[in-house]
């Protein structure tokens, strides 16, 4: 027998030899035994299920809606619908073409003279032989 058990009988062992008056368990029986219960009502039955029905359509509802939701509501449905896909690819198809790409030249060749002069920056710091005032005009010709 365990230890634990074995305080646990020490200690609980004596409650169980006690037991209410014979007097006081007549009374609380015959109290118990003569409470009167009642059947509910014919009316009271048919609103107590009206309530549940009403609770239960409730409940199925929200949960209809939620999972309504979850999956992406109206915007979803659409692709569904037959012809809503190819008019969105035409749609998606004319924007593009209706877009005007234009390519910043002078941005262009500011990045191409950007990175060379970043390449010999860090050939002359990678070689030892800039000091700190070539790095520092190389450094303000990128940036500015």
């Amino acid at each position: 027998m365990d230890i634990h058990e074995e305080q646990f009988k020490n200690f609980f062992g004596p409650g169980r030899a006690v037991h209410p008056r014979e007097s006081f368990r007549e009374k609380s029986l015959t109290a118990i035994l003569l409470e009167r219960q009642e059947a509910p009502s014919l009316l009271a039955t048919i609103r107590h299920e009206f309530l549940e029905n009403i609770k239960f359509g409730f409940a199925l509802g929200l949960a209809a809606v939620f999972i309504f939701l979850v999956s992406g509501g109206i915007s979803n449905w659409e692709r569904f619908i037959p012809g809503n896909a190819e008019r969105a690819n035409e749609e998606l198809l004319s924007e593009a073409a209706s877009l005007d790409f234009q390519i910043q030249l002078g941005e262009a060749e500011y990045f191409t003279h950007s990175a060379d002069d970043i390449a010999l920056m860090i050939k002359s710091l990678k070689d030892g032989g800039g000091s700190k005032s070539d790095v520092d005009v190389l450094l303000n010709k990128i940036i500015f």
